[in-house]
């Protein structure tokens, strides 16, 4: 098996149409750009209206370019090498004792809030910020 690689970053023709309609003030490619890689968890939020689950991102690596055309073609070569990786560990909750009952028995009552479950995915972006874990407040259900 083969991990999932999921990549976003501007495309060319886009950038510029957008700069000749105005839709964007500058054109995004003469500035610095960071590759920031994310490995992505499935989280259990919590069992309100029959269960529910968020992303959760953390950050694995963060690397700068000076300019779109490099951050891209380096994106591009990192997604080739996760692909073809060692797969992403599966996960079963915070801990070895997470959607167990009191007796050692498996039990989805006893699922705690923000455990990943299963195989996670690597998200790659190319944009002009830098990385961080997210999301940075557990979400809650209101």
């Amino acid at each position: 098996m083969s991990n999932t690689v999921r990549m976003s970053y501007w495309n060319f023709n886009m950038i510029d149409d957008h700069v000749k309609n105005g839709v964007i003030d500058e054109d995004p490619r003469p500035f610095d750009h960071h590759v920031n890689v994310y490995e992505i968890d499935r989280c259990y939020g919590g069992p309100e209206e029959g269960d529910w689950y968020y992303d959760r991102g953390t950050l694995v690596s963060d690397d700068l370019f000076p300019n779109l055309e490099l951050a891209i073609e380096y994106a591009k070569k990192v997604q080739k090498e996760l692909k073809s990786s060692a797969e992403l560990p599966y996960k079963m909750g915070t801990g070895p004792n997470d959607g167990l009952d009191p007796n050692g028995d498996p039990d989805d009552n006893y699922i705690e809030r923000g455990g990943s479950w299963g195989t996670g995915s690597y998200q790659i972006n190319v944009e002009r910020k830098v990385g961080a874990d997210y999301p940075t407040e557990t979400p809650r259900w209101d």
